[in-house]
């Protein structure tokens, strides 16, 4: 959520959304089988107040750091991590620079999505 300064209201960036997450494991042969199935759009609410506020705390942040922290973080900065805590390693396929790619997360790991 966060806070529309327009209306001085809270609002969701993400809608309320059914998810269902399967998980079968077969223990003799160290198998684990995952299934993620949702029958609902994900809607995501990217409104220009939201974008505002987005930047405006950005810019907030960036503000508060010294010059020197400011490049270091903005040359490894990454927005958006996906974190593996599902209990097994898992696999994912990801599409980067138009080049399909095969990633194994470990348990408790994070991958950094790069949007460049």
């Amino acid at each position: 959520d966060y806070q529309n300064q327009n209306i001085e209201f809270w609002e969701p960036v993400v809608e309320s959304w059914n998810l269902s997450i399967d998980l079968r494991s077969d223990r003799d042969n160290n198998l684990s089988k995952y299934s993620i199935v949702t029958e609902d759009l994900m809607n995501m609410n990217v409104t220009k107040p939201f974008l505002t506020t987005l930047f405006q705390t950005t810019d907030a942040w960036k503000d508060d750091l010294s010059k020197e922290k400011k490049e270091e973080i903005e040359s490894n900065f990454c927005p958006f991590y996906l974190v593996n805590w599902t209990g097994d390693d898992i696999k994912i396929s990801i599409n980067e620079d138009k080049k399909k790619k095969r990633i194994k997360i470990m348990n408790g790991a994070q991958y950094e999505l790069n949007m460049k």
